[in-house]
């Protein structure tokens, strides 16, 4: 995961934002961070290392965590066909210690991280995205 993050980073969002664009990502390192403690135990420290030296200072302004409940995401993965990939397999403790996991970080990053409810209808769910995204840019153009 860290070296596909690495050369994504070096190919695609440092060349991007050199030119001033957005990017948006649907996973980045506190993914890794949520999936690799929840999966093999690995230690804090190994994490914020591999993250320092890979990711260096191209950190995210805004994090946008999609929360609920795991048991009401597992039913409704199974009305939609059942699992996807080997993760959406997994058992419900492990999604839950997933869900901690992503919490926590909301917890420990508060002026990045915004956690939405991921059982909004979505439009609702998009367009609450789209309001905190809205106001983090007002924000950075206030704080110039």
């Amino acid at each position: 995961m860290n070296a596909a993050r690495s050369d994504h980073l070096e190919k695609v969002i440092r060349p991007a934002l050199m030119r001033g664009d957005w990017v948006l990502c649907d996973r980045f390192a506190d993914s890794t961070r949520a999936y690799q403690a929840a999966m093999g135990g690995v230690e804090p420290e190994i994490l914020d290392t591999l993250a320092k030296h890979i990711v260096e200072d191209t950190q995210p302004h805004i994090t946008l965590i999609l929360d609920a409940p795991p048991e009401l995401l597992l039913q409704r993965r199974a009305e939609r066909g059942g699992p996807k990939d080997t993760f959406e397999a997994r058992n419900l403790k492990f999604h839950e210690t997933i869900r901690a996991e992503f919490l926590g970080i909301a917890d420990r990053a508060p002026t990045r991280c915004r956690v939405l409810d991921a059982l909004l209808p979505e439009m609702e769910l998009a367009e609450a995205a789209i309001a905190l995204i809205e106001a983090f840019e007002l924000r950075q153009r206030e704080d110039g």
